[in-house]
């Protein structure tokens, strides 16, 4: 047993936060100004007990200890000063104002880091943590992400990384730390140093203290780990963090098992600095586990101690260890969840348990203290002293915490749900954790699993020792299940598992539900459950050590269902619809629908896909073995592809009679070259989506509407702009507008921007009031994309721009729906001069989940971008589906097939931007909800305004003027007035519901076209010459050359786009807007009206 001399200890004054008044001097801002105040107060008083491994003990005692004394302690930060400011290349040490790049610290977790941490801080120079049990690749993504150059090793660490890192970053091997101890605990201060740290660098060292020069880090969400920036007053808030009585004497060892490069394992030596708490470090050659703790705990005579809940399973299992336990002045757990299992038998025993957590960025938020009977473990007791923020989430009785980095410019969000003790004081405010709100399972369908009720449930069992969900990309879920101890019969074990999680089904979402036994996977011994640094279970290593398990259990998911079982329904051949429905019901009895109507419109979820895609495949498996063919693979996107009984109906019978695909489309013919243009396109900007976004987070808004609009002065824009803007809950409208900083000659009429753009507006009939005008923001179209490049290039090398220096991030800061209308109308340009265009949808995405990010309430409603497309993107629908078993009108879906297109570059392009639209709704619609719009015949509007006589429709109207007559047409076709148009649109902006991702807009009441045109040709004096055949008047046109660039859409797409051929479905976009759902026909007066303002324009002179 350890027995120490506990001189009385003098603590130090301080706060982890800065003090408000910042006239007012504080002696304590650092770690180094505690270890000075302690070298000076408590020269004497033990600041940890390094242990050491021995090697053949003859004394049955496996460790040994070196004691230091904060004067020891001092000294060796010095003297590691000294060393590194001699090894480090120049351009490595400190020099003048600027602070120099970081030095990596990836040294074993001992008192030798902390000292060269320190060391470090009092050179003035940058650390970075970096944990030993990271891969090479991943200390090289860190050291290139925060553009560290150099990298403190031992032999160890150093033959971890050698040669598998950049030969251009500087490796440098330190001493050990008994290099830095002087051996008389009564040593004066060495010299030189006290000249360097009473003069210049001592005052230079507080008032930095608040500069970010600390980086950590945490495993992250891409595969790479992400640094954390923080401040050396950061690592002060440790020191402060527990709840002990200025009177109450802290005269014990406290024994750490966590490792020194992350937050939680700085606690221990911190507190040791505040309190006097001697804190005593495992060696670093071992990984600290059940038996080598207690061993440790003996030896030193440890009467408190921190550690994870994996070290707590070990400890459950060793004879006595409760007992060792229940002595200890208390025993904080954290770094990851505990099981209610642990808590339970360790409460029971009488052990003072802890709960603890922290997170990196804020550091830790529970008090250290001596528990008594009346704290529930369950809960943390959140400090007071961060100016940490219990907040309620909207519309649910959990909450959230939101605290302040220091060094950051805005809040912080915890992404954990939390539940409130009621039964706590205000005082001492606790909170239980219920799960992160970011730790999902995203499956193939882009619904999103939250595992930590089910993994709760089956944790909490006895006869488990973990369990963890697994399912990324896959349709549903399985689960991964580690027994608490050897089974001698699996297939009973997992009976058990099966009872816990059928019992537990009901409670979770349809999607989120395990449909199977075989879904079970039992952990092989021969596999271990990878965990983080601090214990927690890590769900992305999970999947990659268990690959091969997972695999197969999803195999056997896909096989398991048989034809023996009567309770399945079998394939009726002579009524395919009937056995199917069947099979529907089966899997979805609240199925009502009709055999069209889409199951996911009547509420179908990814588990019931999966299942019905299942029974089919089985189904067709046992008629391929009946009539000796070779049965083919089905998946559940067979279902997804074929949302109907009809459509199943028709798939299942190609795939019974030959069809490769089971498609109910037909084989298309070889791509012409531009839809392969657009197949590639679509491929290379939808992967662009894909890229992260700036994670910060600011200030939540109120609930008026900011809009980013593009387009405004079109046709569209301006009318929608009208709507807008009038709309009391409207706060702005940000408009992006080329040419919005060019500079004006003096003799133009309009001196700003501004002035050309209501000019522009105005020139479209639209007449605003200063208050409808004091809500319009003009930001430069040139200037916002490359803004949005510069945060691009910022992000990928780690050093996010500052909002003031950021259109984009600006805007971001406020939108909260976004207006994408601008569009060339020109039908000559090629399908690649449309990247910019594409440039801009990545761009406002971007913004969009940027702008969602940036709002603090987990409860936000993401960002809604409408996007307008044309219905010329599926002009050639009917051709490609003459087979299918429905209408001819066009569904509001998404069109895969390019060959649906126009084949000219303006739909075609926008067939690429519905593509990445679609991967967005799919991908990240909880961070934004893409509407693509297809809008059909747009027409003048009803009460003012002008048709804007560039658009192909005046510009027929004007070429018929001048070769005497208009073309015989025959079919439908469809206005619909701009301002309604306008109105209808704003309402799907503002729809309270979760629109789908496709939505027409055209009137839904079509006109005979020779109707309108004989109104028109009246009003105009052009009927002498009656109605000619369409291509005897495009021959006139073409002659007289009054189309312009139009002449060739007229020849090749006006006649399917504007006749009836292509015919929009608005049926769900009706659902939406009142304004659709009431349209009309167009009246005579207004057609009337058209040709009179089309001559006060001048279009025919």
């Amino acid at each position: 047993m350890a027995v120490l001399s506990r001189p009385a200890f003098t603590r130090p004054v301080f706060t982890a936060l800065p003090k408000a008044n910042v006239d007012e001097p504080e002696d304590i801002t650092c770690l180094y100004d505690l270890i000075r105040f302690n070298a000076f107060h408590n020269p004497n008083h033990f600041f940890c007990i390094q242990s050491q491994l021995v090697r053949d003990s003859t004394s049955g005692r496996p460790y040994e200890g070196v004691y230091i004394t904060y004067r020891q302690l001092s000294d060796a930060v010095h003297r590691c000063a000294d060393w590194l400011s001699r090894s480090l290349s120049p351009a490595a040490v400190s020099n003048g104002s600027e602070l120099p790049p970081p030095v990596g610290i990836y040294l074993e977790s001992d008192v030798g880091l902390f000292i060269h941490l320190v060391a470090l801080q009092v050179l003035d120079i940058p650390v970075l943590l970096i944990s030993t049990r990271m891969s090479a690749a991943n200390v090289e993504h860190l050291m290139n992400k925060t553009s560290t150059r150099t990298i403190l090793v031992t032999k160890r660490t150093a033959s971890l990384i050698s040669g598998q890192i950049d030969t251009n970053l500087d490796i440098l091997s330190t001493e050990p730390y008994s290099t830095f101890l002087s051996e008389d605990p009564d040593t004066p201060e060495p010299q030189p140093w006290p000249r360097d740290i009473n003069g210049a660098r001592a005052e230079r060292t507080e008032k930095d203290s608040n500069v970010r020069s600390v980086i950590l880090h945490s495993s992250g969400t891409t595969g790479f780990p992400k640094p954390i920036p923080l401040t050396k007053r950061y690592l002060l808030s440790y020191a402060a963090c527990h709840g002990f009585d200025p009177t109450e004497k802290i005269d014990w060892i406290n024994l750490t098992t966590l490792p020194l490069y992350h937050g939680f394992g700085m606690l221990a030596p911190c507190l040791s600095l505040s309190l006097g708490m001697t804190c005593c470090f495992p060696p670093s050659s071992i990984i600290p586990a059940g038996q080598s703790t207690i061993d440790l705990l003996h030896q030193f005579d440890c009467r408190s101690m921190m550690t994870v809940p994996s070290i707590v399973d070990d400890l459950l299992d060793i004879d006595g260890a409760l007992d060792d336990l229940a002595n200890l002045e208390f025993l904080a757990v954290g770094g990851g969840a505990m099981k209610p299992s642990q808590g339970i038998q360790l409460k029971a025993r009488n052990v003072k348990l802890l709960n603890h957590y922290g997170v990196t960025e804020l550091g830790a938020i529970a008090h250290i203290f001596r528990p008594n009977d009346d704290y529930d473990w369950r809960y943390l007791r959140l400090r007071t002293d961060l100016n940490l923020q219990l907040q309620p989430i909207e519309g649910s009785p959990r909450f959230k915490l939101v605290g302040f980095p220091l060094g950051w410019e805005g809040p912080f969000e915890v992404q954990d749900e939390l539940e409130r003790n009621g039964n706590s004081s205000p005082d001492d405010v606790e909170v239980r954790i219920l799960g992160r709100v970011d730790d999902v399972i995203v499956l193939k369908t882009g619904e999103k699993v939250m595992p930590q009720h089910l993994e709760t449930i089956l944790n909490a069992d006895i006869q488990i020792k973990t369990a963890v969900c697994v399912g990324q990309g896959s349709f549903e879920l399985a689960v991964l299940v580690e027994p608490h101890s050897d089974v001698s019969d699996e297939a009973q074990f997992v009976d058990h598992v099966w009872q816990l999680i059928s019992a537990a089904n009901p409670s979770l979402d349809s999607h989120a539900r395990v449909s199977s036994k075989a879904a079970i996977i039992v952990k092989p011994a021969a596999k271990t459950i990878p965990r983080t640094d601090k214990g927690s279970v890590s769900r992305r290593q999970v999947h990659e050590v268990f690959a091969e398990e997972i695999e197969a259990a999803y195999a056997v998911l896909e096989t398991e269902l048989n034809n023996d079982n009567p309770n399945i329904p079998q394939l009726d051949l002579q009524d395919l619809s009937g056995s199917i429905m069947q099979m529907t019901k089966s899997v979805f009895p609240a199925f009502t629908g009709k055999e069209d109507d889409d199951f996911f419109e009547h509420g179908m979820d990814s588990l019931q896909a999966v299942r019905l895609s299942r029974m089919i495949s089985s189904a067709i498996r046992k008629e391929s073995k009946e009539d000796g063919s070779a049965p083919l693979k089905n998946t559940p996107e067979f279902i997804y592809k074929n949302p109907s009984v009809l459509r199943l109906v028709d798939a299942v019978g190609k795939r019974l009679h030959g069809s490769e695909d089971g498609s109910s489309l037909p084989a298309t013919a070889e791509p012409m070259s531009l839809q392969e243009e657009m197949d590639a396109f679509a491929r290379e900007f939808t992967a662009n989506l894909a890229e992260s976004t700036d994670p910060r987070k600011q200030e939540a808004r109120d609930d008026q509407r900011v809009i980013l609009m593009t387009g405004a002065t079109g046709n569209l824009g301006t009318h929608t702009l009208s709507v807008l803007a009038k709309k009391p809950t409207t706060a702005k409208i940000i408009c992006l507008h080329r040419g919005a900083r060019s500079v004006q000659s003096a003799n133009e009429e309009f001196k700003t921007p501004l002035d050309r753009f209501k000019a522009a507006v105005a020139s479209n009939g639209i007449q605003l009031d200063e208050a409808a005008w004091s809500k319009v923001e003009l930001v430069d179209f040139a200037d916002f994309l490359h803004d949005d490049q510069l945060n691009v290039d910022a992000q990928s090398k780690g050093s996010p721009r500052h909002i003031s220096e950021s259109i984009c991030l600006q805007i971001a800061q406020q939108v909260t729906h976004i207006v994408h209308l601008a569009w060339p109308m020109d039908f000559q340009r090629r399908l690649e001069s449309f990247k910019p265009h594409w440039q801009m949808i990545e761009a406002l995405v971007r913004l969009a989940r940027l702008s969602r990010t940036m709002r603090q309430s987990s409860a936000a409603k993401p960002v809604r971008l409408v996007f307008s497309s044309s219905i010329a993107v599926v002009r050639n629908y009917r051709a490609a589906n003459t087979a299918r078993l429905w209408s001819s009108a066009v569904p509001e879906e998404s069109m895969e097939d390019p060959a649906t297109s126009a084949s000219i570059g303006y739909p075609a392009a926008k067939w690429v931007c519905e593509r990445m639209l679609s991967h967005v709704y799919q991908t990240c619609g909880d961070e934004v909800e893409p509407v693509v719009i297809r809008v059909g015949q747009v027409s003048g509007p009803e009460c003012h305004g002008q048709w804007k006589i560039g658009e192909h429709l005046p510009t027929l109207v004007k070429a018929s003027h001048a070769v005497g007559a208009f073309p015989a047409l025959k079919g439908t076709m469809s206005w619909i007035p701009v301002d309604r148009a306008a109105r209808s649109l704003t309402e799907i902006l503002f729809y309270q519901g979760k629109p789908d991702c496709f939505l027409h807009l055209e009137n839904p009441v079509r006109q005979p076209a020779t109707d309108i045109f004989t109104i028109m040709g009246s009003e105009l004096g052009i009927l002498s010459n009656g109605l000619l055949p369409f291509d005897e008047w495009l021959a006139k046109v073409k002659e007289a050359k009054v189309a312009g660039s139009l002449e060739g859409f007229f020849g090749e797409h006006f006649r399917d786009l504007a006749l009836g051929t292509v015919t929009l479905d608005t049926q769900k976009a009706r659902a939406i807007s009142p304004t659709l759902r009431g349209s009309g026909a167009v009246s005579k007066d207004l057609i009337v009206e058209y040709a009179r303002r089309w001559k006060e324009q001048g279009l025919f002179a």
